[in-house]
């Protein structure tokens, strides 16, 4: 059950934290993958910044994640996220949402009243259309940089 707390701005910063084996390193930088926004509903979660003091550690799961972050609006602006017909041609762009998804008293989960997830309309088709939005979510988040950067265990 959703519970929503307040529409997400267009300003307002989000936050994602990202685990191990989501990034790479090249010439001394963390670069970001797709698998970061990995998410087997295809609704990927966020933080937002405003609601959990602006605390990007806040978002991180394990001591060892990062965090990344991104706007609503640069989020909300993806247009190329398109499911093509069986010749290549597009026939469905899909717009892409920000919405509050407050976590309280769920049985598993820890209460998360910053929660929130990035969603399609429609929902998606296919997985590979799925992997269109988390590309495009990746750079954005490159884009924007760690917050946090990953402990990265040395080899």
């Amino acid at each position: 059950m959703m519970m929503v707390l307040g529409k997400v701005e267009d300003d307002e910063v989000l936050y994602r934290s990202v685990p191990n084996g989501c990034f790479t390193t090249a010439d001394g930088a963390l670069r970001l993958t797709s698998t970061a926004f990995n998410d087997p509903t295809q609704k990927p979660s966020v933080d937002r910044a405003k609601l959990c003091d602006a605390n990007p550690a806040y978002t991180r799961k394990r001591p060892t994640d990062g965090v990344v972050s991104l706007t609503a609006r640069s989020v909300r602006q993806i247009a190329d996220v398109v499911q093509n017909d069986k010749h290549g041609n597009p026939k469905l762009a899909y717009a892409i949402a920000v919405i509050p998804d407050p976590i309280k008293d769920h049985l598993i989960l820890p209460d998360n009243l910053a929660h929130a997830i990035i969603m399609a309309n429609p929902d998606f088709e296919s997985g590979s259309v799925f992997r269109k939005l988390k590309e495009s979510l990746a750079r954005i988040a490159s884009q924007g940089g760690w917050v946090v950067e990953p402990s990265v265990a040395s080899k």
